[in-house]
C-alpha cells in the first residue's frame, strides 16, 4: 500500500480535527457523530453542506471537488470516504451525547476520528483482529 495514501489519510484527519475545533468555537459544541459507517455524513453536513444551503460559513470548501483536488473522488452520497480503494468512509464519534454524558468507547474527551486503513477492516467491524486494527489511522 502506498505510503502516500496513508499520509493523505493522516493529513485529512488532522484537517478534520482543526475544522472541528473551529466549528466548536463558533457553535459551542461539536457536530453530532455516532461513530457509525455513515458518521462522516455529519462532518460533510457541518463542514460544507449546511453552509452552502444556508449561505453561512463553509468550513471546508475543499469538499467540493469542482474547486479542489483535495477530496476528489472521496465524496459519495454525502459521505467522506478515506483515500484507500476499498470505498470505506471516515468515521467520526462525538465523545458525549446530547445530555453531555461521555459515550462508551470514546478514546478522546471531545471526538474520535478514524479510517479503517489500507486493509479496509477496523474499529467497529465485528471480529476484527488486532492485526487488522493495527493499520487503522486514528486521532488517538
Amino acid at each position: 500500500m502506498s505510503n502516500a495514501l496513508i499520509n493523505k489519510a493522516r493529513t485529512q484527519i488532522k484537517l478534520f480535527e482543526i475544522k472541528l475545533e473551529e466549528y466548536q468555537a463558533d457553535h459551542g459544541e461539536f457536530p453530532l457523530g455516532d461513530g457509525s459507517p455513515t458518521s462522516s455524513g455529519s462532518l460533510y453536513d457541518a463542514f460544507y453542506q449546511n453552509g452552502i444551503r444556508s449561505g453561512s460559513k463553509v468550513y471546508m470548501p475543499e469538499l467540493d471537488s469542482k474547486y479542489s483536488d483535495s477530496f476528489r473522488g472521496q465524496i459519495r452520497g454525502g459521505l467522506i470516504l478515506d483515500p484507500f480503494k476499498h470505498g470505506r468512509p471516515y468515521f467520526y464519534l462525538r465523545a458525549y451525547d446530547a445530555s453531555g454524558t461521555m459515550v462508551k468507547g470514546a478514546e478522546n474527551p471531545n471526538f474520535d476520528l478514524w479510517s479503517v486503513g489500507p486493509d479496509g477492516v477496523g474499529r467497529g467491524d465485528r471480529g476484527a483482529t488486532a492485526a487488522e486494527l493495527a493499520d487503522d489511522i486514528t486521532n488517538w
